[in-house]
């Protein structure tokens, strides 16, 4: 490569860097006796030490750091003038990543600086590298989007069996419920029919009683009738005949009042009954009902923190 036209191509490069004020990192800018031993002596032997001043400068700088504009192009080319071909390609695209303005110059000097096959070989693998890293943030993108997805309809699987298990929950409890009315109404139920049998057994009781206090009654009348039938036959005739009108109009009344009490005591106790029955039965609607409220509530806030 011919160095004094590389010379005044580097030369050109500064200038113009120093007019348009974009100034290069200090160990650059700081030695410029490097350009004039370059410019006085081309070879690359004085060509190093300027390129070793760049990638000082590189070394020292952040890896995503932005460049004074011009740097990149610079550094470039001098790595061109090396030939480090590959290099310089590099620092040529990072002058247009960070500049876009520059595009069309860096074209020249990609065009000047490197040799055609070796640009068309170097262009040829950015497109290859470009088209790679495209597919890979793709495949990327994509893995993420099957993930997301399937976190989602794990998401849904998961509330819909907490679903499940919820109503499952109720339904037992709901069941449970119900056995336990039906238990309870059984047990009211042979409560009841034991206390009518009791009730029954003591009215009878009360009746035999009853009976023989007659039985007794009716003997006793007996023996005064037997004893009267010598004074007055007529008259105990008479006198039997009325008592027992009255005897038979006394059980009547009795019997009738018996039977009048009988119904009003058993239509108090199933009156009674009803209105206990009726106490318990709102007492279980108000206890599912909340029950229910509970399991709303519990299922909204459960729905709030998802």
């Amino acid at each position: 490569m011919n160095f004094k036209r590389t010379n005044t191509i580097i030369l050109a490069v500064v200038v113009l860097l120093m007019v348009c004020g974009c100034s290069q990192p200090k160990s650059i800018t700081k030695c410029y006796d490097l350009f004039l031993t370059y410019d006085m002596y081309p070879s690359k032997e004085t060509l190093v030490p300027i390129e070793k001043g760049f990638r000082n400068t590189v070394k020292k700088t952040k890896t995503d750091v932005v460049y004074e504009q011009g740097f990149c192009a610079e550094y470039g080319i001098t790595l061109a003038l090396l030939g480090k071909y590959k290099d310089a390609f590099v620092w040529f695209d990072k002058e247009i990543t960070d500049y876009p303005v520059s595009k069309d110059y860096i074209a020249t000097m990609k065009m000047q600086m490197i040799p055609d096959s070796v640009l068309q070989t170097l262009e040829n693998d950015k497109k290859i590298r470009i088209e790679k890293e495209k597919a890979a943030l793709e495949a990327k993108l994509a893995k993420e989007a099957e993930a997301q997805e399937k976190l989602r309809k794990k998401a849904e699987q998961d509330s819909l069996r907490e679903a499940k298990q919820l109503e499952k929950q109720r339904l037992l409890e709901e069941k449970q419920a119900a056995k336990d009315s039906i238990r309870l109404e059984k047990e009211k139920a042979i409560k009841e029919k034991e206390r009518a049998q009791k009730e029954e057994e003591k009215q009878a009781k009360e009746r035999l009683k009853a009976e023989k206090e007659l039985e007794k009654e009716n003997e006793r009348k007996e023996n005064d009738k037997i004893k009267a039938e010598k004074k007055a036959e007529k008259e105990a005739q008479k006198a039997a005949k009325r008592a027992e009108k009255e005897l038979e109009k006394a059980e009547k009344k009795a019997k009738k009042e018996a039977k009048q009490k009988e119904r009003a005591e058993i239509k108090a106790e199933v009156k009674a009954y009803k209105e206990e029955e009726q106490k318990e039965i709102d007492q279980i609607k108000a206890e599912i009902k909340a029950e229910k409220e509970a399991e709303r509530k519990a299922k909204k806030e459960a729905k709030g923190k998802k």
